[in-house]
């Protein structure tokens, strides 16, 4: 359902979502007769996903987690758009997991650990540029 720098993960997308945001330049405001004046200079779209664990491969879902909180300042996604897909590069600034269970092996010295199960987590895709520009 999307990319994330080139690559595809095998963790389940349980939301998506857009949004658009249009830019305006300083120049904008009110005039004089109260009317508002617009300088647009283009439309951001932004993306919104929350995905799980595919509790199949627990270690895809930590290589995801690796990858989207590297201290890379603008990343390339691609997401679906109207009835095609949109490619842009995008920044993600934070990201949060709840621990919801540890798994141990019973049979091991002390309850070894085995695996840690994450939950759900939501990030924000915020482009870098305008996708379309007025001029």
């Amino acid at each position: 359902m999307f990319t994330y720098d080139g690559k595809t993960y095998d963790i389940i997308v349980t939301k998506l979502s857009r949004s658009f945001a249009k830019l305006s330049t300083d120049k904008s405001g009110r005039v004089q007769s109260g009317e508002m004046f617009i300088d647009i200079i283009g439309t951001f779209y932004n993306y919104t996903i929350t995905v799980d664990a595919n509790e199949q491969n627990i270690p895809e879902f930590d290589r995801f987690w690796e990858d989207i909180s590297a201290p890379k300042a603008f990343v390339t996604v691609s997401f679906p758009y109207n009835q095609s897909e949109l490619t842009f590069s995008a920044y993600v600034t934070q990201g949060n997991q709840d621990l919801i269970r540890i798994l141990k092996n019973p049979k091991t010295w002390f309850g070894k650990l085995v695996k840690h199960i994450w939950g759900p987590t939501t990030l924000n895709f915020i482009s870098k540029g305008p996708q379309r520009r007025i001029f």
